[in-house]
């Protein structure tokens, strides 16, 4: 231990104040009351108040206090009351710095999020108690030693949030730099495009197998989830053995798949099918089998994946509480600018290429987003062993 820390247990430098229900009866949306913080996984969420109760509640959190989740997925998430007082449910603690600084405390328990995650007990639920908190052994620096600390960190970590806006920025343009093109490509129309219907370039259409897959089996069978930005995503498969699914729906090269059914974001989008392996596809998707003499299977998903398709089938869909759809009718009648098959290869090699850079891109950029967590990670571990200088 480095020189002049001492050894302590947390439970005897705070104090936690619990969390407590409240009755649904006791909501009001009418600005009456006392603030209720009920969202452990990120505390913006102020129900709108708490009304019914006379008497100033006994446990409050108040302005500074740390916010402590102890249930639930979001176990170990902290952050800070910027309010004068709130009342807090049972899955948060408040958590009071007394002989400790309480910038210091605050990055101690983020530095120890990962640690109250593993003990976190509890089958359906994780969740900690006061033990679990009170009883965390640490070495502790002198307070003035913590202040340093605590301002080494705080620069170091204004750096890496303005690195971190960088690389966020710079991957949200990667990734709109395709779309981008795709639209401009797609509204060069002259008079050698023609106007026509999804339903007239197609051979056929068809919905997918309604029997339930299997985690295991001979055929994988593509689901709306296996439908990721015009690709296909081949984890997370399920199986058929079914042998008439599979001989009657066994994907071709350049089939397109159409997810007719999701939440109203998703449905619409469509992805390609490029013969790498066997599969069937599931009866949320609808199959496009093309005319290639009029269509390229490559432009047709490019086409249903843009803006100009997807605004479209948006007018179109119909909903229920949860879900959208638009049924293999509604997709025959989605009005379609095409070009030549010469112009069609065109967009597509320009847009593949420009596809694949994107991506590359927004790796680098992905990947520099977990350096600088990691990094982060690092300056907090050093830091509560006494090696930060």
């Amino acid at each position: 231990m480095k020189l002049g820390w001492k050894e302590a247990k947390l439970g005897e430098l705070i104090e936690l104040i619990s969390g407590q229900h409240i009755a649904a009866k006791d909501y009001n949306a009418a600005g009456i009351g006392f603030p209720y913080l009920t969202g452990p996984s990120d505390f913006t969420d102020l129900h709108p108040q708490v009304s019914r109760w006379t008497e100033h509640p006994k446990k409050m959190a108040q302005l500074g206090d740390i916010l402590f989740t102890v249930k639930g997925s979001g176990v170990g998430k902290v952050n800070v009351l910027d309010i004068p007082e709130a009342v807090i449910s049972r899955q948060i603690m408040a958590v009071r710095a007394r002989d400790i600084d309480s910038r210091f405390l605050f990055l101690l328990l983020k530095q120890l999020g990962g640690h109250f995650q593993e003990i976190s007990n509890g089958a359906a639920i994780p969740g900690l108690s006061r033990g679990d908190l009170n009883s965390v052994e640490l070495h502790l620096p002198p307070l003035e030693e913590q202040k340093r600390i605590v301002a080494v960190l705080d620069e170091a970590f204004a750096a890496l949030d303005r690195a971190r806006t960088h690389a966020e920025a710079n991957l949200k343009n990667a990734r709109e730099l395709f779309e981008r093109e795709r639209e401009t490509q797609l509204a060069l129309n002259d008079a050698t495009w023609t106007d026509t219907k999804v339903g007239s370039l197609c051979l056929k259409m068809e919905y997918g197998t309604a029997e339930k897959s299997l985690p295991t089996g001979e055929v994988p069978v593509l689901r709306m989830g296996n439908l990721q930005d015009g690709e296909l995503d081949w984890t997370k498969l399920v199986y058929s053995n079914n042998q008439n699914d599979i001989s009657k729906l066994l994907l071709k090269d350049g089939d397109v798949l159409f997810n007719r059914t999701n939440s109203a974001e998703h449905v619409g989008k469509t992805a390609i099918f490029r013969g790498k392996r066997e599969a069937i596809f599931a009866g949320y998707l609808i199959r496009l089998h093309l005319k290639s003499e009029l269509v390229n299977p490559e432009f047709m998903n490019i086409f249903l994946n843009s803006k100009i398709a997807r605004d479209y089938g948006k007018s179109v869909m119909g909903k229920s509480v949860n879900q959208a759809n638009i049924s293999g009718l509604k997709l025959k009648q989605y009005p379609i600018q095409l070009p030549p098959l010469t112009k069609q290869v065109d967009i597509v090699d320009r847009l593949l290429a420009l596809k694949a850079q994107s991506a590359a891109l927004q790796q680098i950029y992905q990947k520099k987003l977990l350096d600088i967590e990691d990094l982060r990670q690092s300056l907090l571990q050093k830091a509560f062993s006494g090696e930060l200088t």
